[in-house]
């Protein structure tokens, strides 16, 4: 699920060409990580979270306007592995993985998205970058690796920024189905989710140094 799919880019390429046609946005509804309701310990853990993050940032780059991720109830009448969120069909409703990477997305997807250069020998690391409102700025980095990584991000001479915060999305393996975080805290009961830790980086001389430990995310403000 965290590798390439080479049917995407082709598609995606085709969309934005008809919409740029016609002069109407397109929007991707009914999708996940796969179809029938996912696949059980797969779709339901760490690796949906970090696929969701990266899918949704694909769609953005290929001038997507939106897309629709499928929950609950399927077609096949069970609650779907990919739902990110949880139903015990008894009242209670919890945040699962996958819902995490959409999170995630909410905090780093705003404003304009800008054009990133990535090391082609990595990758394993999948980068973003948008540009908010009053000049702040984003950096999105994600580690479909085993490896623990350290990405090294240059800002360009427009970005005078001294430091950046970091907001990390982890969970205690790639295949976990709880213990899954964003900014080192979990959603709520009840819905709601405040960060409970984040980092500061230095940047020294345009740049900073971002270590990645395996299969993670990290969301840079600046």
């Amino acid at each position: 699920m965290l590798g390439v799919d080479p049917k995407l880019q082709p598609q995606l390429t085709a969309l934005k060409a008809a919409s740029q046609a016609c002069g109407v946005p397109y929007r991707i509804c009914e999708v996940n990580s796969f179809s029938g309701g996912g696949r059980p310990g797969v779709s339901d853990t760490l690796a949906g979270a970090l696929w969701v993050l990266d899918y949704m940032f694909t769609l953005a780059a290929n001038g997507c306007a939106g897309v629709n991720m499928e929950t609950g109830v399927n077609h096949l009448d069970f609650i779907s592995s990919y739902s990110p969120i949880g139903d015990d069909e008894h009242g209670h409703y919890s945040a699962k993985p996958e819902y995490y990477g959409m999170l995630a997305f909410s905090l780093a997807g705003k404003g304009q998205l800008l054009g990133v250069e990535s090391d082609a020998n990595s990758p394993e690391i999948k980068t973003y970058a948008t540009l908010q409102d009053k000049g702040s700025s984003t950096v999105t980095l994600i580690n479909k690796g085993a490896a623990t990584q350290v990405s090294t991000v240059s800002l360009g001479e427009h970005l005078k920024a001294k430091q950046g915060s970091v907001t990390r999305l982890s969970g205690p393996a790639i295949d976990a189905k709880t213990g899954i975080t964003l900014g080192g805290a979990e959603v709520t009961p009840e819905g709601t989710w405040k960060s409970a830790k984040s980092e500061s980086v230095p940047v020294r001389n345009g740049q900073l140094a971002v270590t990645l430990p395996p299969f993670s995310a990290a969301v840079v403000h600046f």
